[in-house]
């Protein structure tokens, strides 16, 4: 699946933020995935990949928009928590929504769950079911 088609499933699948307690100006958001099999052996190198991905991201959307990409708001920390063998939870931490410039907390997800995908086949988002992925899409594009 293309990169523009997992950031509108992502967006389409977003969860409601939750407040850092550490930090009122950050927050969370939580998605969740499921896969046939997570392998287990291989969740430290997974969590590399998505974080440098998704760090990766937010940072070259804050340089388009002329932004500085080291500022507070393009903080982004991205972390996986494995449930059992075929769930996982992707937990994002970014500026809250009132003070991110860049959509960090989108572009973060999107390239987060990109990389995944890429990396093992994800069949459900939020409990959605890969095969009817194509209809929200095209739910959200007729919005």
């Amino acid at each position: 699946m293309d990169r523009d088609a997992v950031k509108r499933i992502a967006a389409s699948s977003m969860p409601g933020r939750i407040a850092v307690d550490e930090d009122p100006s950050l927050e969370a958001r939580y998605w969740i995935l499921r896969f046939a099999r997570i392998p287990e052996e291989r969740l430290d190198e997974l969590t590399i990949v998505v974080q440098r991905a998704a760090r990766g991201a937010v940072c070259a959307a804050r340089e388009e928009r002329r932004l500085d990409p080291a500022a507070a708001a393009g903080r982004v920390e991205v972390s996986l928590h494995l449930v059992d063998q075929t769930h996982l939870i992707i937990k994002v931490v970014t500026t809250c929504l009132e003070r991110d410039d860049a959509h960090a907390w989108l572009v973060a997800a999107s390239a987060a769950i990109d990389a995944i995908d890429h990396t093992s086949d994800v069949e459900e988002l939020q409990g959605f079911p890969r095969p009817y992925w194509p209809l929200l899409l095209r739910a959200h594009l007729a919005t």
